[in-house]
C-alpha cells in the first residue's frame, strides 16, 4: 500500500476524530430529536432547509453561542476533510480497482470533493447569516449529490474485493450496505445517512487491510 494511501486514511480518520471532539464541546447530550431527527449536528446543518431550520439546530446546543462557535471550529476541519476522504477513495480506487471500475470510483471520488467543497461554501454562507431561500436550497442539493457521488464510489469498490481475497468477500456487503443508505439519503437523510457513514468506515478499513495485507511480501521459510 502506498504511502499517500496510508496518509490519507489516516488523515481520514484524524479529521473525523477531530470534528468529533468539537461537536462534543457545542452539543453534548443533545437528543436525535433536537438535532431534526440526526444524530450529528453537521448532518443536520447540511441538510438545513431554511433560517428556521438553523435556529433550532443552534437551540440544540449547550448555548447558542456554544453551538455556533462548535460548528465554525468544524468548518475549518471541514476545508480539508473532503480532500482526505476523497483522495482515500480515489486512491483504493486506482490501487485497487481493475481498469473497467477504476474511472467509475475516482471520477465519482472528484465529484464528491467538488460537492463537498461547494458544501461547504455554502456553510459558511449559513453561519455567517448571509444564506436566503435559495442558498439553502443549493446547500441541501450539494449535500444530497455529495452522498450520492460517495455512494457511487463505495460500490464501484466492491469488485476489488472480490477479485483479490475469496476469504473477504462478505466484506463487500459493507460496501453494498453503504452504498444503499447514502442513496436512501435522498429521501431520507435523517433515518439513512449516518448509518451510511459508519458503514462507509468500516468499508474503507476493511479495504485499507485488505490492500495492505495483499502487498504484503510473502513470508519466507528456512529449511
Amino acid at each position: 500500500m502506498s504511502r499517500a494511501t496510508t496518509f490519507l486514511a489516516l488523515a481520514s480518520l484524524g479529521s473525523m476524530a477531530a470534528i468529533l471532539a468539537l461537536l462534543s464541546s457545542g452539543f453534548q447530550g443533545a437528543s436525535r430529536e433536537e438535532l431534526m431527527g440526526f444524530g450529528d449536528p453537521v448532518l443536520a446543518l447540511e441538510f438545513a432547509e431554511s433560517r428556521e431550520t438553523l435556529d433550532q439546530l443552534l437551540a440544540a446546543g449547550k448555548t447558542e453561542a456554544a453551538a455556533r462557535q462548535a460548528l465554525l471550529w468544524v468548518q475549518r476541519v471541514d476545508i480539508f476533510f473532503p480532500l482526505f476522504y476523497g483522495g482515500l477513495l480515489a486512491s483504493l480506487g486506482l490501487a485497487g480497482c481493475s481498469p473497467r471500475h477504476r474511472g467509475i470510483v475516482v471520477s465519482a471520488a472528484i465529484l464528491a470533493i467538488g460537492f463537498d467543497v461547494f458544501e461547504n461554501d455554502r456553510i459558511a454562507r449559513v453561519l455567517a447569516g448571509d444564506c436566503g431561500p435559495a442558498c439553502f436550497r443549493t446547500l441541501a442539493f450539494a449535500a444530497r449529490a455529495k452522498f450520492s457521488a460517495i455512494a457511487v464510489a463505495s460500490l464501484g469498490l466492491v469488485p476489488a474485493v472480490w477479485s483479490r481475497s475469496d476469504r473477504w468477500r462478505w466484506a463487500s456487503v459493507l460496501g453494498v450496505l453503504a452504498s444503499a443508505l447514502l442513496a436512501l439519503g435522498n429521501w431520507k437523510p435523517e433515518r439513512a445517512v449516518q448509518s451510511g457513514m459508519t458503514a462507509l468506515s468500516l468499508w474503507l478499513f476493511v479495504l485499507v487491510v485488505l490492500l495492505w495485507r495483499s502487498e504484503r511480501p510473502p513470508a519466507t521459510t528456512e529449511s
